[in-house]
């Protein structure tokens, strides 16, 4: 079908020939991905998306320094390009490398700070590399855009926690709760995590609020019995032994 159409020069033809070959790359079918990048490098030899696409076909085919050294010239012939950072940022974090891919997303951010994706992904990458408070600071930066997904929420309170100190774990134990609130009360580690920090927490807090603070834990412990019981009966004798620690 590819052949045939290849006469053709309209744009969808070409996207044709990207996607398709994106998608064997994929699949690890080189060989056969090989004549697709080829094809369109000669129909657009001057073009950043093609020469992108020359520089994926080099990491999937194991040769990340030819791909390193092309995104790099794409780069410097745009540097506001705002799809080149994110392959670069891709091939560094294949390569462990992940402090030239904190450098990449913290440029790049400073021209599209508004891109919440990239956002998380520097967390993540400030998260592998043990550097809490830099990923609070990114995951802060997502959640001010009005994510409030619970996975997004438990993540920055998992960051907080290992922070640590009273502030943080009182901060987490809010953000632990959102969770579940927005979660419909079902997401267990969003529960686990109630009973964590509050295990941590030196002391006890005074007050109404103290003392509803005081018993989510063990609402929280009751709500994971509760789930167990109901999904996965034969785990819930270790489930218990595990909140008797906490409790």
């Amino acid at each position: 079908m590819l052949a045939a159409a290849a006469a053709s020069s309209g744009e969808p033809v070409w996207l044709l020939h990207e996607q398709v070959g994106i998608a064997l790359m994929e699949c690890g079918a080189l060989q056969q991905a090989l004549p697709l990048v080829k094809a369109v490098l000669l129909k657009f030899p001057g073009s950043i998306r093609a020469r992108r696409l020359q520089g994926m076909y080099y990491q999937a085919a194991g040769k990340p320094a030819q791909a390193q050294q092309l995104y790099e010239e794409l780069l410097s012939e745009q540097p506001h390009n705002d799809v080149i950072p994110k392959q670069l940022v891709v091939l560094h974090r294949e390569a462990g490398a992940l402090s030239e891919a904190i450098g990449v997303l913290v440029t790049y951010l400073q021209h599209y700070s508004n891109d919440r994706e990239a956002w998380e992904e520097l967390a993540d990458c400030y998260l592998e590399t043990g550097m809490y408070r830099q990923a609070a600071f990114a995951l802060e930066e997502v959640l001010t855009m009005g994510v409030l997904a619970p996975l997004t929420l438990i993540k920055y309170g998992d960051t907080l926690a290992s922070i640590g100190g009273a502030p943080q774990l009182r901060t987490a134990r809010a953000y632990y709760a959102k969770a579940l609130q927005v979660s419909g009360g079902r997401s267990v580690r969003a529960l686990y995590g109630l009973i964590a920090v509050a295990n941590q927490l030196p002391d006890k807090d005074a007050g109404a609020a103290g003392s509803a603070a005081q018993e989510l834990p063990s609402a929280a412990a009751e709500a994971l019995v509760q789930q167990y019981s109901r999904d996965a009966p034969d785990k819930l004798p270790l489930v218990k032994q595990a909140l008797a620690r906490y409790l």
